[in-house]
């Protein structure tokens, strides 16, 4: 009886496993719901504007964001009473500037993960960005059915991704962040996906962590627009850092 009963589970625990699709497979679908490879592949630059919002603060503020392939980008937040926030890289450095902490030029681990973290059109480049990716089981996001991925990159912790089983949207997101603090585990809900010019992607991300809730919502993109030439070089601040202090003669 005991053996006919443990055979019984293994067996429904072998099919439920079998029946999950693959990570590959979700992962191209994505692409492929949210506006297709040759669509990705026109975009070579973008320029986005939205709002900011920290409600536990009573915070709020605007940003504005560039991208260029391969993965250049800077993104600008002005925060209401704080000041500014400005974060980029030119593909080859990352920085990060602000009025609380100053400047600051990123290296070692920190250096990679934004220079990762900034790949222009990364949904269609997820096989360079991940050595591993695996579908481990099924799980509610906000009462919505979804798969559940371990994604593990080349560099780095792995990331847990929540996939709508029937839109195939990415619903929410589990990974570490590398800061100038250091490292922040947080939680990433994907909302209100809209077609923009395009390419369909979330409007509303909210970001969870165990120090604050931050409320990201989009309002414009403009793809393949012409960029400041010099909208990628550092500020002078870091620019500033980058070069060797001349040693007293």
């Amino acid at each position: 009886m005991k053996r006919a009963l443990l055979l019984a589970i293994v067996g429904t625990a072998g099919l439920m496993a079998a029946e999950l699709p693959k990570a590959e497979t979700l992962l191209d679908k994505y692409v492929e719901v949210t506006g297709g490879r040759q669509n990705y592949e026109k975009r070579t630059t973008e320029y986005m504007t939205g709002t900011v919002e920290i409600p536990a603060a009573g915070v709020k503020g605007r940003v504005e964001m560039w991208g260029q392939a391969p993965n250049s980008r800077v993104e600008v937040l002005d925060i209401e009473g704080v000041g500014r926030l400005e974060t980029g890289t030119d593909g080859t450095i990352a920085w990060e500037n602000s009025a609380v902490m100053g400047p600051h030029l990123r290296s070692g681990a920190e250096l990679r993960y934004h220079l990762r973290d900034a790949i222009f059109n990364a949904p269609i480049h997820w096989r360079d960005i991940f050595k591993k990716v695996e579908t481990t089981g099924v799980e509610k996001v906000e009462g919505v059915d979804c798969y559940r991925l371990l994604l593990t990159p080349v560099e780095g912790k792995p990331e847990t991704w929540f996939i709508d089983q029937k839109t195939n949207y990415v619903l929410k997101m589990v990974r570490t962040s590398i800061t100038t603090l250091g490292e922040v585990n947080g939680e990433y809900l994907m909302k209100d996906y809209k077609d923009m010019d395009g390419i369909i992607m979330p409007t509303l991300l909210i970001q969870k962590s165990s120090s604050a809730e931050i409320r990201l919502k989009l309002e414009t993109i403009i793809p393949n627009g012409k960029l400041p030439k010099d909208r990628f070089i550092p500020p002078a601040e870091i620019r500033q850092l980058m070069t060797p202090t001349k040693k007293a003669a």
